[in-house]
């Protein structure tokens, strides 16, 4: 009927009307389909307003997995052109990525696979927001960390920037929400000693101890992947924060972990402490691993999970087997390397003593760390990923002076592990034998109590 009026219409006028100018993109959704082995995948995009000339792959391995463009078989593609088409489809075999390290797991018919590797982004940028929705076989769930609408994913526009999670599991994820914060937690199959009430309650500690940073959780909502590990002697055996289209942690607790011990342990809370400060270049891990290792400290001291005591006595005890650690090269130099080098000790604990340098002198002038992370929280949408000096010339502008900054340039260029025993000793942290020791009569007692206090967003000292 919509053509025939648009004829008659033309029809009767001497002279047809210009054709109106194309939309710019408003919007782009991708629908999902998997398969029922979970090993291939079709994915529809469709575009509302003028499409992109083309897809390209978010991920330098994702053409590999491509199997067929609009249905016509394809052995990989650098490109998908669109033609001034509303949709596109292409096929996958995601089985391909499988064992290539965190960018697609399998554990039965179970999986968990990078978003980059999915979901192809259009070939310029456009600032469209996106929709993605999934159809999986029957008794599979999805969960991403995404906002949700009904059956409808949002991501955020770090979505193409930044990698994300996909996972599929068995069990239907849980939610659940900690002072505000949307949780969701998907679990791979597999031996936990911990139940499923046990899990929250240890993943609500760990978001409520990140709240205690600056007064508020450094994202709206956040997944957890949880893939159990099988035994072992600490509770949880790795971590990984991602932030594609939203804040995600994966965790691989080990099986005889009790719930007691997952709650006291650092490692969800060191992964999503991340989440406050802006990814980092390999150079400036020091600084990312280093601030997620002070605070992974700090605010377990804060939230109750360990003693002040308990507390300053690991970061004693790290800052010794960080010390033992290295290479001789420059610490910006062993971070970037440490992969090579497997410095992790000293590139972690070496980057945990500036932050409590730094820490320090800000409070000393009646400043703060915490405060000045929350003030910095709406620039680092800016860009994807921040050089150190960029992330911590940020910190010093809302501080009104350099602080970071010299501190920082010392530390990147140390070759050896910093001596802080005139600093301990000062903030009333002492060491007797294997025993460390609080002494609240030191000169800087009172900047190591505010250390330890509940954020309460004032001044610090």
């Amino acid at each position: 009927m919509r053509v025939f009026l648009l004829l008659f219409a033309v029809g009767c006028a001497g002279a047809p009307e210009r054709a109106p100018a194309p939309r710019d993109l408003e919007d782009i959704t991708y629908h999902v389909r998997v398969g029922d082995r979970v090993t291939d995948m079709s994915v529809t995009v469709c575009f509302r307003g003028s499409p992109p000339i083309a897809l390209v792959p978010s991920t330098s391995l994702a053409p590999e997995l491509v199997t067929g463009v609009g249905g016509t078989p394809v052995e990989g593609a650098r490109r998908i052109e669109i033609r001034g088409s509303a949709c596109v489809s292409y096929q996958l075999d995601v089985e391909r990525a499988v064992g290539s390290g965190f960018n697609a797991q399998r554990r039965g018919n179970e999986l968990l696979v990078a978003a980059g590797l999915v979901l192809w982004q259009p070939a310029t940028a456009s600032g469209a927001p996106v929709t993605v929705d999934f159809e999986v076989p029957e008794g599979l769930h999805v969960s991403v960390p995404w906002a949700r609408d009904g059956e409808h994913f949002r991501p955020s526009d770090t979505l193409f920037r930044l990698s994300g999670t996909i996972a599929f599991v068995a069990q239907p994820p849980d939610r659940f929400e900690v002072g505000g914060v949307s949780v969701e937690v998907a679990r791979v199959e597999g031996p936990l000693l911990v139940d499923d009430q046990g899990i929250e309650r240890w993943l609500s500690a760990a978001v409520s101890a990140v709240s205690g940073l600056y007064g508020e959780f450094p994202a709206p909502r956040i997944q957890f992947v949880l893939v159990p590990s099988g035994p072992g002697s600490s509770p949880v055996a790795f971590g990984m924060v991602r932030r594609g289209g939203g804040a995600s942690v994966l965790l691989l607790p080990h099986a005889t972990a009790t719930e007691e011990q997952l709650t006291r342990d650092w490692t969800a809370v060191h992964e999503a402490t991340h989440l406050a400060t802006p990814r980092m270049h390999a150079e400036d891990a020091w600084l990312s691993e280093g601030f997620a290792t002070y605070y992974q400290e700090v605010l377990r001291m804060r939230a109750g999970l360990q003693s002040p005591q308990e507390g300053w006595a690991r970061v004693v005890d790290g800052f010794r087997r960080g010390e033992i650690v290295g290479t001789g090269r420059t610490l910006r130099e062993e971070a970037r390397d440490m992969r090579e080098t497997r410095a992790f000790r000293r590139v972690y604990w070496q980057g945990t003593a500036f932050h409590l340098e730094l820490d320090v002198a800000l409070r000393r002038s009646g400043r703060s760390l915490d405060e000045s992370v929350g003030r910095a929280q709406e620039r680092w949408n800016e860009q994807a990923v921040w050089s150190g000096d960029e992330c911590y010339g940020v910190l010093d502008r809302s501080n009104g002076g350099a602080v970071a900054a010299p501190l920082m340039d010392r530390y990147a260029a140390m070759t050896n592990f910093p001596d802080l025993a005139d600093l301990l000793t000062e903030l009333g942290i002492e060491e007797d034998g294997d025993v460390v020791r609080l002494n609240d009569q030191a000169p800087l007692a009172a900047i190591r109590r505010a250390i330890e206090a509940p954020f309460n967003g004032g001044s610090s000292r």
